[in-house]
This record gives structure tokens, sequence and C-alpha cells, in this order.
């Protein structure tokens, strides 16, 4: 009996150590006991086997390129309200009459108030300069002569954007280049600032345009604000109007980043990062022939710096349209890929935007087109230096691609393809 108790044990003692020298190098082991046909006694054999690779479905996308859309579970992705989407075409006889302002009480003007229009051009605070203006309104100055103060910039503006029968006063109040965009009105018995636009550029914005693009009988206005040179390009556009209530930005788009930083809708501002390629950057024309008026913005193309902090570039064509609430994104247009990531990055893209055909011929794009290019943060640099390369100079030497990069994307893009058919199906 303990010769047998002691055979067990030792062949035991034996299999615990094959057991623990087997798993290595990220191995499996399973332990599988079968019977002998001569013996009762059983005799443990050990199965090594080969792990399961599964790849990475995340992309690699290096710091040079734009950053991609996260990945997002499906129920965010494929089933969540991400953005606003408007109705095909804008049913006109829902358009929004709203309630013009109360008829407005104003202090009675003095024609002997002369204004001392040194003082706007002084380096001292806006809001100083806010208070100067509303005091002299207050006290029976003459809306004409802070009108006529700025006339000619592009900037000011004298109309009734309320309803309320009496004309509001839209000036650019700055320090040195720096300043908002002001809307004042009266309200309440007395000269107040109604709105103003914190600008997003390097000077106060500019007025393009007031007319009334959503048929509620009171005119809206566009207002652009760029950069003050050509090294970089990011603008931004606002539609601003009354909403029965108060004047505001009328864009209620969700926010969301385009292909670029700075790019989309963010704080109430619509962005283009890149000009056009010809002169026509923005547009305001009726292209459903429904009444409202649709903006059409332009750009993505890259201007001097902007080639070394961002690109790849592409031109780009975004339109807004009037939904019977707010101005919202209609559509998307973007000039084709170059680069496999940009056919992943317009996938992910479209696919927010809800138009899933599009999404999925870029995603097959990324998998089989073989004339898309590679990318990298090496090739990035090789770019810029051809493309700023003086003359006489050798000629650097194209960097070798990435061999990452094609497994990953094209498993990512499988992956997107997957849920797009989930979401079909």
């Amino acid at each position: 009996m303990n010769r047998w108790f002691s055979l067990i044990l030792l062949v035991l003692l034996l299999a615990s150590c094959t057991i623990g020298s087997s798993n290595i190098e990220g191995t499996e082991t399973s332990l599988h006991i079968t019977t002998s046909p001569s013996s009762e006694i059983p005799i443990p054999t050990v199965v090594t086997q080969t792990p399961t690779f599964v790849p990475k479905i995340s992309p690699v996308f290096v710091s040079a390129t734009p950053t991609p859309t996260m990945i997002q579970p499906l129920i965010r992705v494929l089933q969540a309200e991400i953005l606003n989407t408007p109705t095909a075409t804008f049913d006109v006889s829902h358009a929004a009459t709203h309630t013009p302002g109360v008829a407005a009480k104003c202090p009675i003007e003095n024609p002997n108030l002369i204004l001392d229009k040194d003082i706007l051009f002084q380096d001292i605070d806006v809001q100083e300069k806010e208070k100067f203006i509303l005091d002299f309104l207050n006290n029976g100055g003459s809306m004409q002569s802070i009108f006529s103060v700025y006339t000619g910039e592009g900037r000011t503006y004298k109309g009734d954007l309320t309803g309320d029968g009496f004309p509001e006063l839209v000036i650019p109040i700055r320090r040195s280049i720096y300043g908002d965009l002001y809307f004042i009105g009266c309200k309440d018995g007395k000269y107040q600032t109604l709105y103003n636009t914190p600008f997003h550029g390097d000077y106060p914005p500019y007025i393009i345009a007031v007319k009334d693009m959503n048929l509620d009988g009171l005119p809206e206005m566009v207002i652009y604000s760029g950069p003050n040179d050509m090294g970089s390009s990011i603008f931004g556009y606002q539609i601003v109007g009354w909403d029965g209530q108060s004047i505001r930005s009328l864009i209620s788009q969700t926010e969301f980043q385009g292909l670029y930083s700075l790019d989309g809708v963010q704080d109430g501002w619509i962005f283009m990062n890149g000009v056009s390629r010809n002169s026509s950057w923005r547009k305001i024309k009726d292209i459903d022939h429904n009444g409202t008026l649709e903006f059409i913005v332009t750009g993505g193309l890259a201007v001097r710096r902007d080639d070394l902090n961002h690109g790849p570039y592409r031109a780009e064509t975004d339109i807004y349209m009037w939904n019977g609430d707010g101005f919202v994104l209609n559509s998307i247009e973007i000039e084709p890929p170059q680069y496999r990531f940009q056919a992943v990055q317009d996938g992910d893209l479209y696919t927010l935007f809800r138009q899933y055909d599009k999404a999925l011929n870029l995603y097959r794009q990324a998998i089989l087109n073989d004339k898309l290019e590679w990318w990298s943060a090496e090739r990035s640099e090789y770019n810029n230096l051809i493309r700023y390369l003086d003359s006489g100079y050798p000629k650097p030497t194209l960097p070798a691609p990435d061999v990452n990069e094609y497994p990953n994307l094209a498993a990512y893009a499988h992956y997107r393809l997957m849920l797009l058919y989930r979401k079909r199906a």
C-alpha cells in the first residue's frame, strides 16, 4: 500500500513540475486526464496550446495627423442622437413668426449734447468705452452720432432687429485691434447692451450680411471673424437674430469637431479651418428653393504655417440649414481621400452624421484601395521639407512606410463595417 501511495505521489509531483515549466512566453496549458489501458492509475498528460492572436482594432494615428473620432460603443455611435438632423426641406408653413420686442421707450434725444469722439479711440478698456457710449445715449445723446464714428468699417449697422419699431445699433467696441461687436438697444426705458459677440480671430467681427434667412419677418445678421494675416486660417461665423425674447446666436447645431482642430461648431460659432480654392468662401443662398436661406461655407486648404501644424489638408464645403429651431449642419462634402487614414477618418465623420452609405464606402476604400498612400509623422516632416526647401539644397530621402499602418487601419475599418452592418440588420 505504501509503495502504491509513493508511486502516485511521485507522478503528481512530476506533473506539477511539467505544468510550471511549460507556461512560458504567453503559452496556455491545459491538463487532460486519460486512463491507461494497462492500469487503473490516472496518468496526467500536458497539452501545450498556441494562444490565439487578437489584433488591436485601434488605428495608429500619429500626432501630425488630425485627431480621429474616438471609438464609441455601438449604442452611442449608432443609436444616440449625436448631431441634430434637420428636415430635408423645411416646411414654410411652419415658419415661426417671433413675438416682436416690446415697443421701445427710449430716452428723449438732446440735440445739444455733443459726442466726445476722442474717447472712443483712446487706449482704455473696452468696458469703459461701452459705459461711456451707454451713458451718452441715456443722457439724450444721438444714436446717429455714435453710428457715424464707425461708418465705413463693415462692422456697423443701425436698424430694427427685434421688431419693436426702434432701431438697434451694432458697433465694434475695441481697444487697439481687439474687441467685440456690441448690439445696443432700448430695454426697460434705457439703452442697454442686448448682445455682444466675443471675437475668435485677431480682429473684431465683420458684418457680412443682414437679411431675413428664416422667414420670421425680421433680419438675421451673419458675422465673420478671422485671422489678421495669412499665417493662420481659422475663420469663424455666427448667425445672430431675435428669437422672440432676446438677440442671440441662432446656430443650434450640437457642438462637434470636424476634420481639423478648431473646425466644426464650437461656442455658438461655425468654424472653418483653411481657405477655399476660389473667392467664394461663403454664400447665403436658397439651395432647396423653400424660401429660407442656407449658409454655405467652404475652405479646408492650408496656408503657410498651417501646413506645418495641421495637414494634410483637403477642400471642404459645409451647408447649414434652418430647421425651424435654428441653423444646423445639413451636409458636409470633402475631397476624396489621398491617404489611407483619411478614408477611415471620413468614414467616422459620416457615421456620426448618419450618412451610412458614404461611411461604408470609405471604410471599404481603407481596406481595398491600393491607390491610397501611407502617412506617418516622418512623412509629414518630409512633405514640409520638400514644400519649403530652398533651391540648391539636396532633396531629402522619403522615409520608409510604417509597416503597421495598413494592418491597424484595416482592422479598425473592419470593426466599423461590422458595427454598420449590425445597425442595418
